[in-house]
């Protein structure tokens, strides 16, 4: 690349989805060590598990459904999974209590604050660390979650 280039991509992502956000800053990383790229990216909501229950599932109960329950007992105990290690290499830790939550309402309301703010995605999200965790809560709360048995952030 020469100075001034201007890489452009359309990022498909889930609000929830961790390997989202360590590829997110693994290209931010990249671009930085590049100088005079700058990176102008288009966000595309994508739903990872549309089949998610409002109340959401736990992770341990979602590793269980589709691993089994032994597999899913080594995946929660494993502090060096290829996830913990990639997102600690960016400065991203993830938490092994999180629920795995439906995420059609935190699209929605990002694109409308998108729209409000007039700041892509990465920005809007990153700039202010409560309003992404408010994306979260408020997602759930509209689909009918008790906040504490959300997502704890």
């Amino acid at each position: 690349m020469t100075l001034g280039t201007v890489v452009r991509a359309h990022v498909f992502s889930d609000t929830v989805c961790p390997w989202c956000w360590v590829g997110k800053r693994t290209v931010e990383k990249l671009v930085a060590a590049r100088p005079g790229t700058r990176l102008q990216l288009t966000w595309v909501p994508y739903m990872l598990d549309a089949s998610t229950p409002n109340e959401g599932i736990t992770l341990k109960d979602y590793y269980t459904s589709r691993y089994g329950p032994e597999a899913a007992d080594m995946m929660m105990k494993d502090t060096t999974s290829p996830l913990a290690t990639a997102g600690a290499g960016l400065g991203l830790s993830f938490n092994p209590l999180r629920r795995i939550v439906p995420t059609m309402q935190s699209h929605r309301l990002i694109e409308l604050a998108q729209h409000q703010a007039n700041l892509p995605t990465p920005e809007l999200m990153e700039r202010n660390p409560q309003f992404s965790k408010a994306v979260i809560k408020v997602s759930g709360h509209l689909q009918g979650c008790d906040q504490h048995q959300y997502w704890h952030l």
